[in-house]
């Protein structure tokens, strides 16, 4: 079983002589097929966390393996290689292409990882598309798209290749609530498949449908199960 492992990381900023401390020893398992979320307030340090666990950013201090590879361990050309097949990552803000099309966004993935094999990530493209409630809007530009329409597409991208992790940040701050009960049941079909879905959001109903409910609170660790901060048993880790 695949898994990945934050192992105490800590993430902190200097300007001058000021100090600001974001991550503060987060230690948190993802192991193949779980969904995971996690809750904290705005500046807490969550779309950092996502960051870190992707390779978008390096850590004051701390690991990030997976499996048996540390990939912050010497292994940063490794991870560059490694990052399109591990790592679907849907950004806050959409981020897609403005000059390419719903479809030609998803379609950019394999060209990233020299994916010829044209029919079968056509099929994957539109089987996901359709699945998301967007397959009308394979040929329209991201301007032309409602907020939550290029969130859904801004999905698509992130999950078409079915990579082992998929990273969330916020995936559903542009969806009124059926829409976001849609994204869950489409994640939790993803994580039936050996999909493991990370997500981080204000909203801890959303968290709440996750098989986990986390909070990372204060820049400490993100392994205490929210039901504790809430003040009813559970366990603790990390800490």
């Amino acid at each position: 079983m695949n898994k990945l492992i934050a192992s105490n990381l800590s993430m902190s900023y200097s300007s001058a002589n000021h100090k600001v401390e974001v991550l503060n020893d987060v230690s948190l398992p993802i192991p193949q097929g779980s969904c995971i979320g996690i809750i904290g307030s705005s500046g807490s340090g969550k779309t950092t966390l996502l960051q870190i666990l992707a390779g978008l950013e390096t850590p004051t201090q701390g690991s990030i393996f997976y499996n048996d590879i540390n990939l912050s361990e010497n292994c940063l050309e490794k991870f560059n290689v490694m990052r399109n097949e591990l790592f679907g990552y849907a950004y806050q803000f959409h981020y897609l292409l403005d000059d390419l099309t719903v479809y030609e966004n998803c379609e950019l993935v394999f060209r990233i990882s020299n994916n010829k094999n044209y029919g079968d990530r056509t099929n994957r493209i539109l089987d996901v598309l359709s699945d998301l409630g967007i397959a009308d809007l394979r040929d329209s530009y991201p301007f032309m798209l409602s907020g939550g329409e290029r969130q859904r597409a801004a999905i698509a991208r992130a999950i078409v290749h079915r990579p082992n992790f998929v990273l969330m940040d916020e995936p559903t701050g542009n969806l009124d609530v059926k829409s976001g009960e849609e994204i869950m049941d489409l994640f939790k079909e993803l994580c039936k498949e050996g999909v493991s879905i990370l997500m981080v959001t204000h909203d801890p109903m959303l968290a709440s449908k996750a098989d986990r409910m986390l909070l990372l609170k204060d820049g400490l660790t993100a392994a205490s199960d929210i039901r504790s901060a809430w003040g009813t048993d559970s366990g603790v880790e990390g800490e």
